[in-house]
C-alpha cells in the first residue's frame, strides 16, 4: 500500500466538478480522483486498479501532435464512486505528504456531500482550492452559482 500511496502522492488529481444536469437542470456535484499517464505506463495503473479493486481505466488520444511527430496516447485512472472515494481517502489518510492538504479538503467535501448538507459555496471554494489554475477558466463563477441557488430556494 505504501507504493500506491507514494504514487498517488506524486500523480493524483483531486477534483470536484460542479455543473448543471442536462436533463433536469439540477445542480450536480461530482467528486473524483484521477491519474493520467502516458500509454506506456498503463501496466502501472492496471496493477493499481487490481490491487485497490476500485476505479476504471480510460484510454484516449490527444488531438495534438508532438514536436517529434507522434500523437500523444494517454491512459487515465478515474475513481468517481462515492463509496470507493471514501474508502480510498481513508486508506491514504496518513500516507500522503505532498498532497496531504488536498486530501483533507477532498475528504471534507465528501463529508459535506454525505451529510446531505450540500453547502454549495464551501464545495465551490474547495473546488477552486484543489485546482487553482482552472479557477479563472471555469464556466461556473460564484455569481452564476448564486443565481442557480436562488432558483432552488423559490
Amino acid at each position: 500500500m505504501d507504493y500506491v500511496a507514494g504514487f498517488f502522492d506524486g500523480e493524483v488529481c483531486f477534483t470536484i466538478a460542479i455543473c448543471q444536469g442536462k436533463r433536469n437542470r439540477r445542480l450536480v456535484i461530482s467528486p473524483r480522483i484521477t491519474i493520467t499517464q502516458s500509454d506506456a505506463s498503463n501496466n502501472v495503473l492496471e496493477t493499481i486498479v487490481a490491487f485497490l479493486n476500485m476505479g476504471r481505466i480510460y484510454y484516449h488520444t490527444r488531438s495534438r501532435v508532438t514536436k517529434t511527430g507522434y500523437i500523444i496516447k494517454e491512459v487515465t485512472l478515474r475513481i468517481h464512486r462515492i463509496a470507493e472515494l471514501r474508502k480510498l481517502t481513508e486508506l491514504l489518510k496518513n500516507r500522503l505528504i505532498v498532497k496531504k492538504h488536498q486530501l483533507e479538503l477532498f475528504t471534507e467535501s465528501l463529508e459535506l456531500i454525505r451529510n446531505r448538507r450540500r453547502n454549495i459555496r464551501r464545495l465551490y471554494e474547495i473546488s477552486n482550492e484543489l485546482c487553482p489554475r482552472r479557477k479563472n477558466t471555469r464556466k461556473w463563477t460564484m455569481a452564476r452559482l448564486e443565481d442557480v441557488l436562488k432558483l432552488y430556494q423559490k
